[in-house]
């Protein structure tokens, strides 16, 4: 999990990272969550997934936690 302003709107981000996930059942692949930062915190209406599919990435990578370090 990592808290930072990933989109520089003056606001803090939220990025959860689950690297077994089996977002598109690949291989336990691993999966990203980005929820956009508010002045009242994070907003679960505008997350973003990211999976491996999504960043061309080959599946069994772990994709969650090489995202997040």
């Amino acid at each position: 999990m990592r808290l930072a302003d990933f989109n520089r709107d003056g606001q803090a981000d939220l990025a959860v990272s689950a690297p077994d996930e089996d977002l598109y059942r690949n291989q336990g692949s691993g999966t990203l969550w980005q929820l956009r930062g508010t002045s009242n915190g994070p907003n679960t209406q505008t997350a973003t997934v990211f999976g491996p599919k999504d960043s061309d990435v080959a599946p069994g990578s772990g994709i969650g936690g090489t995202l997040l370090g």
